[in-house]
């Protein structure tokens, strides 16, 4: 509040002085915000990183999808061969044991 009141008793007793100090103190604003805002100042070097970093992250995260999708397709892979190598024996033993059963059963139905 007293701000307020001291520039208005400024600007009422020295209108030009108090121009004149506005002004400078804007052309010091433009001198700063164009120079950091330039192509080589601070705040362009900060972009120009965060966007490398989200290039990189973008990349990384694209590799791990990739990747995420080759280890399902292994495992859905191996658990298929698992299935159908289990699958196997189990039919292989199963005809093994009913053949040597139907055998009995031949040789006792022609015997007997």
């Amino acid at each position: 509040m007293q701000d307020a009141q001291k520039f208005a008793a400024a600007l009422s007793s020295d209108p030009t002085g108090v121009r004149s100090a506005i002004a400078a103190i804007g052309k010091q604003v433009d001198a700063v915000t164009t120079k950091e805002l330039a192509t080589n100042g601070r705040v362009t070097a900060e972009i120009s990183a965060l966007h490398q970093q989200n290039v990189t992250f973008a990349a990384q995260q694209k590799a791990l999808a990739t990747l995420e999708a080759a280890l399902s397709s292994i495992q859905a892979t191996a658990s298929t061969a698992s299935s159908n190598s289990e699958t196997d024996m189990g039919l292989a033993a199963y005809q093994s044991n009913s053949m040597g059963f139907g055998t009995q059963l031949n040789i006792s139905f022609c015997c007997g």
